[in-house]
């Protein structure tokens, strides 16, 4: 099983930053919450160190770009969803995963495997 990441965030915090990934952004009609919602990233993906292999859009909403290891929750960056989707053009296919679920895949270049999440 994969850990989640949790960051608590203060959203006007978040809208003011000027940090590339964090910069207000238009409203993209592919996704409709990406102007307004928060993303958290492990810092090995935020750094481009390791890539995204697993996607959560847990059932709060929020959303999660993991490296699909273990995440050191002190490490973790909270940045607009859409700057996330602009980024990785690759993750576009997963704007429309619902809540409650996750996504993951092997590689970059792997298909993504969606499924329901469980109560651990």
């Amino acid at each position: 099983m994969f850990s989640l990441l949790r960051i608590a965030v203060n959203v006007a915090t978040l809208r003011g930053h000027s940090g590339t990934l964090a910069q207000a952004t238009a409203y993209d009609p592919d996704v409709p919450d990406a102007s307004w919602s928060a993303a958290y990233l492990s810092g090995t993906v935020h750094r481009d160190e390791q890539p995204i292999l697993l996607a959560v859009h847990d059932d709060d909403g929020e959303w999660q770009f993991l490296d699909g290891g273990v995440v050191d929750e002190e490490d973790g960056v909270a940045v607009h969803l859409a700057h996330v989707f602009e980024k990785y053009p690759d993750l576009r296919p997963l704007a429309d995963l619902p809540e409650g679920w996750a996504a993951e895949r092997d590689s970059v270049a792997g298909d993504w495997r969606r499924y329901r999440l469980t109560e651990e």
